[in-house]
């Protein structure tokens, strides 16, 4: 798994009020456009130096980040609302691991 998905979830439950509060379902929908697009364009980039999983070599680059991105902040809201959520580490390694597939 690479160490920039655990520092997410980690930062994500080190602040899992605020998350809670932005991505819960009074959430602010400004707030998940920006995290959507913050996290696509950093995977974009990823993507650009080589960091881009086999597969699919077809489908843009940007195409396949916001496909990811969508189905990381889905995970990512779901798992923070929740009111004793997972580990961290835990949380990233499922999500890691669905992306495998």
């Amino acid at each position: 798994m690479p160490q920039p998905l655990n520092d997410l979830f980690q930062h994500i439950i080190d602040n899992a009020a605020l998350y809670r509060r932005m991505l819960g379902p009074q959430g602010s929908a400004l707030f998940a456009v920006r995290m959507r697009k913050q996290l696509t364009a950093e995977l974009v980039a990823s993507f650009r130096v080589g960091h881009r999983p086999a597969g699919f070599d077809d489908v843009p680059d940007e195409v396949r980040a916001a496909y990811t991105v969508g189905a990381l902040i889905g995970v990512i809201s779901t798992w923070i609302t929740k009111d004793a959520p997972v580990p961290a580490p835990t949380m990233a390694l499922a999500f890691w691991r669905l992306c495998q597939r």
